[in-house]
């Protein structure tokens, strides 16, 4: 959630960005003091952001999908092992019934 945060606050940089002209002055908060900043140093930072959080992104949802497949083959195998414990307790009900 963070990262979709970050990805979205960037795009919308990047968008403000893109309506300026190069004229125009940008300026980068370090610590308390605005500095200077050149708008295409301005546009490449934040498109190299762009890459990373998309990056960080694609492993994250790789690792649900892993996770989400772990769990269904999980879930599979508690299935199975209910069906045949089932069919054994069936089974002992009926000798058990057939025994009398």
């Amino acid at each position: 959630q963070q990262t979709l945060s970050q990805f979205n606050e960037n795009t919308l940089v990047k968008g403000e960005l893109d309506l300026l002209k190069e004229e125009d002055i940008v300026y980068k908060l370090v610590g308390p003091v605005l500095m200077t900043v050149e708008l295409q140093d301005s546009k490449d930072n934040v498109g190299k952001r762009l890459e990373f959080i998309e990056a960080e992104i694609k492993k994250l949802d790789t690792a649900i999908a892993n996770k989400q497949g772990e769990q269904t083959k999980i879930g599979d195998e508690i299935a199975s092992i209910q069906q045949s414990m089932q069919a054994e307790a069936a089974a002992a009900a009926k000798d058990l019934i057939a025994a009398k």
